[in-house]
């Protein structure tokens, strides 16, 4: 209770301070579906039970009786993508997606494949995840768009824009972490912000988004995780946010850059870590610890967050808490699109 408390009053603030007075009318809302995946949650005689889904506007849509989990979703027209991870008959694990229900197996050659993201291009589906090492699936099969290394990455997200292909995440070469991002099978190193060759300091790019022309990738970096800084890069250039952070993911709204995460504790012996959203540098955080912000988009002028706080997960517009599903769940992103 005191969580879902504290996010509504974490709303209230940064709702106050987004206010601005102006002489015209407001827009009228557009209607807007609401789409959530992720998975159910049932204890069936003392063992938890899982089913891949997603909701519409609350309604359930169960993808698989063994469909473990749902990663992402994506909405193109009438149409719905959802990544994940399935069993077979015989206990395999299969990296697949489904399309309105169906499910489409992704080429692996892993016992166990996974994904992490889903994008969709006219009729084009993006995929990605890992099978043995990191890869981007397009239409079930295996592309060059993350290329063959001896150092391994790891790749987080996906944007397009015009018929460019880009992904974060971070490469790694031994206990060296440099945050990344992936342009059309091209890697490029994200620079940090002292340009650092310090083979101590670790950079992570996470959440990726397109807003006009201009790519934004959302990360930190530090010696330490909790004694990280938070910042993204526009572009390809790093900009600071915040001490002490870990961002997850980024939207942008016209001028407005929104990042979402978690903020430590003034202390990295206090473990304490709260849900964040930092809106151009600003901060606003709970006072619910052991919180976080795990997906959040911008519809209008509505923020949907999904949240985590303990073993608790729901998801929230401006704060109030929706009542998403009927049966126990577990939201991990929510997609909004406009009727």
């Amino acid at each position: 209770m005191h969580f879902r408390i504290s996010i509504l009053l974490f709303f209230i603030a940064i709702g106050a301070c987004s206010c601005k007075k102006s002489g015209n009318k407001p827009e009228e809302k557009k209607e807007a579906d609401v789409y959530v995946a992720g998975h159910t949650a049932t204890h069936i005689m003392g063992s938890l039970q899982t089913e891949a889904a997603y909701w519409k506007n609350g309604s359930i849509n169960l993808l698989e009786k063994k469909g473990i989990k749902a990663t992402d979703i994506a909405v193109q027209g009438n149409d719905v993508y959802v990544s994940g991870y399935r069993y077979t008959n015989d206990g395999q694990q299969r990296a697949c997606y489904w399309k309105n229900g169906i499910c489409v197996d992704l080429e692996s050659t892993a016992d166990f494949p996974s994904t992490t993201a889903i994008a969709v291009k006219g009729t084009d589906v993006y995929v990605l995840g890992g099978d043995q090492a990191a890869v981007c699936w397009k239409n079930g099969i295996k592309t060059n768009l993350i290329p063959p290394l001896s150092t391994p990455v790891s790749i987080e997200d996906i944007a397009i824009l015009g018929d460019d292909i880009y992904m974060s995440g971070i490469k790694i070469t031994g206990d060296i972490r440099r945050a990344i991002y992936i342009k059309n099978g091209v890697i490029n190193e994200l620079p940090s912000l002292t340009n650092s060759a310090d083979p101590n300091l670790k950079t992570y790019a996470a959440g990726i988004t397109v807003s006009g022309n201009d790519i934004y990738i959302a990360g930190d970096e530090g010696i330490n995780f909790e004694d990280g800084t938070v910042v993204y890069w526009k572009n390809g250039a790093v900009v600071p946010v915040a001490k002490r952070g870990s961002a997850k993911d980024i939207f942008v709204n016209g001028a407005d850059i929104y990042i979402v995460g978690t903020k430590f504790g003034p202390s990295s012996l206090s473990n304490n870590q709260y849900a964040t959203i930092w809106k151009n540098g600003a901060e606003y955080s709970t006072s619910a610890n052991d919180s976080q912000f795990l997906n959040a988009v911008l519809h209008q002028d509505d923020i949907y967050t999904i949240s985590k706080g303990g073993y608790e997960y729901a998801l929230y517009k401006n704060g109030i808490e929706q009542q998403f599903s009927n049966v126990p769940a577990v939201p991990i992103k929510v997609v909004v699109i406009s009727k």
